[in-house]
Order: C-alpha cells, then structure tokens, then sequence
C-alpha cells in the first residue's frame, strides 16, 4: 500500500514501515480518498530503529516507495520522495529550541499557508542563530513564482528567505541541500529531483533584522504567484536563553597533583575539587550542587576552600553536602570556580 514502505538503518536489513499517519490533499480529487493522481504523504515515528543503533551514522535506505505509473492527467506530473528528521543532543553546542511541524497543504496562488513558532526566547545581545528545515512536493525545476517568508513578532512585514541553491522566486526548486549546497552524499545524487524538495539551511538574519534579541515568536508563510506546490513538513531550530554549567570532579592530594582515578592509602589525605563555570548564553540563578561522599572518607570541615559567598550544609548521616552558589559566581563571562574539600581515607 502507499502507506508502507522497507527502511534500512546503518548496518541492518530492512525492516517494514507502516505509517502511523497519512497526510493529504483530498482537493485534488474532489472528495477526502486518495486516488491515483491524488498528492498525499505519510509520517512514522522510528525513534526506537535509530536509538537501538550503537553508531547511528552511516547510509539510511528506503525501499517499495508507491508512485503512479503510466499516463497521467494532461500537464500533470509525479513526484515522490523520503525525508528522515533526526533530532539530537552535543552538550557542546548552545541550547536551542526545536520545533517541528507535519502537515499537508496545498499552496497554488490563491492561498498561503502560515505556521507559528513561539515558546523561545532569543539572546538579549549578540547574534541570534537560526536553522530552517522545509520538505515539499511538486515544487519545478523551471517554474517559477513559490517562495517562503518569515516574520517576527515584533516585525511589521515578512521578509523573503532565499539562499544561493533556492531562489526568492523559485525556492522549492526541486533540489536537496544543505546551507545552499546541494548535497552530494546520497544514491541517486541528481541535482534536480524532479518535483521533491528537502532543505536546511541557517537564516540569513544581518544585524538581527529579521529576527531580533529578546524575540519569543516568529511565523513562516508558504505562498505563490505561479507553481503550485505542497509543502508537509517544517522545522525551526533557535537559539535560546539558557544557562549552561560545565560541572568537573577531580581528586588530588594536597600536593596539588591529579591522581583522579588512581590508588590511595589508608589514612591519606585528599582534596576532592569542584570546579564549575558557566558556558551558556543567560545566567543561572539558585544554582546548586550536591555531592555524596563515600563510605570510606572522613570529610575535614576545618579545611574546606570555599569561593566568596558559597555556603554549605552537610549531613553527616547520609554523607550528602549540598553547595548553594550565589548568582554572581555563574553569570554569562564568569571565570572558573573552584571548591575543595578535604577529606580523609579511613585508617582501616
């Protein structure tokens, strides 16, 4: 059936995909069924095929993509297509807020299709980073006129998107990229793709004119004045307001030297160092930090190292000292601090 297609991951055999939801058009037929000619696609959630994978890099496949065959209606075309949406975690990038949307829509001159974005809040200074990602249908090589805008909230008009691959006049022009370069990295590698677009690239925001600091919404609009086209998925992904604290435990002895990890003495002494900065793009407020000492130590409250202001509450029942940490010591820019605790290795 057109709702089931074979997947591959990395390293797998295919596997059967029924989709857990079907989009489509049912204008184009007249009534709510999909018949031959009819645009529609599919959506299924394979979270638990990819997460399964030790090492989820390397060749997804697809296979048993349903498409028309034969004569079609005159000045009609097909098109069909796959797009796989991962979305993941670095620590070492800025936190983001990341959106997605599914849907169909059918866009051909009288109409647009608008989808909001809200729940962000963007850097109050500094560059704000934004990345676009748009999958549609039937958008042509050669006919012009489609495009896609945005808005902010605090804006009064749309400003047109375009990048070096997608034109302002032609953006869903039936072409795979990433950041305005085509990708090459797939079979079949065509640059025209005959009627299927997927796109992601960073918006082109200079000096913040499209999308300001301190902004909490913004709104794509699909439209046109000469292809038709039917965009089914979308996803904004922003850098939002969000602190960001690199939190390392060292042991040392009180030489100063590293020996994390290494061997110890009955009856050593230790220093247990806790450093913490902030690396994210607001600061932290009410930050804390709770340690659990082992069994095995005897914790030296005579010789803590606390930095300015940091205070601590320790229960010696169930060797839990919890560190509360002023805001000044976290804001955006703060140096590394560090806490020391000395402690003792039982005696035997």
């Amino acid at each position: 059936d057109f709702n089931q297609v074979k997947l591959r991951v990395p390293g797998g055999a295919y596997v059967d995909i029924t989709a857990d939801e079907i989009l489509f058009d049912g204008s184009t037929s007249g009534d709510s069924s999909v018949t031959q000619n009819s645009p529609y696609a599919c959506y299924a959630d394979v979270t638990s095929l990819v997460t399964a994978l030790a090492n989820p890099e390397g060749d997804y496949t697809v296979a048993n993509i349903r498409s028309v065959t034969g004569s079609l209606t005159p000045g009609g075309g097909a098109a069909g297509g796959w797009t796989l949406v991962i979305v993941y975690e670095n620590p070492t990038l800025p936190g983001r807020l990341i959106s997605t949307f599914d849907g169909f829509a059918r866009v051909n001159g009288s109409n647009s299709v608008d989808i909001s974005y809200n729940g962000f809040n963007t850097i109050p200074a500094g560059p704000v980073n934004a990345d676009i990602g748009v999958a549609s249908l039937e958008g042509d090589f050669r006919i012009s006129g489609d495009g896609m805008s945005i808005q902010a909230a605090s804006s009064g008009s749309f400003t047109t998107i375009s990048n070096a691959t997608n034109p302002a006049d032609n953006f869903f022009n039936s072409n795979i990229t990433l950041d305005g370069v085509i990708t090459t990295n797939r079979n079949p590698a065509s640059q025209n793709t005959l009627g299927y677009d997927t796109d992601i690239f960073l918006l082109n925001n200079p000096a913040n004119a499209v999308i300001p600091n301190g902004e909490t919404s913004a709104t794509f609009r699909f439209s046109t004045n000469g292809d038709q086209y039917y965009p089914f998925f979308n996803s904004f992904s922003v850098e939002n307001i969000e602190p960001y604290i690199v939190l390392e435990k060292m042991v040392e002895d009180i030489g100063g030297n590293d020996i994390t990890g290494l061997g110890v003495n009955l009856g050593q002494y230790l220093d247990y160092v806790l450093s913490f900065v902030n690396t994210g793009n607001d600061g932290a407020t009410n930050y804390t930090i709770r340690d659990i000492l082992p069994i095995n130590v005897t914790l030296d409250e005579l010789n803590m190292t606390l930095p300015t202001g940091v205070t601590y509450v320790y229960n010696a029942l169930s060797r839990e000292i919890t560190f509360t940490i002023p805001d000044g010591l976290v804001e955006v820019g703060d140096p590394i601090s560090e806490i020391r605790m000395r402690v003792r290795v039982a005696e035997n």
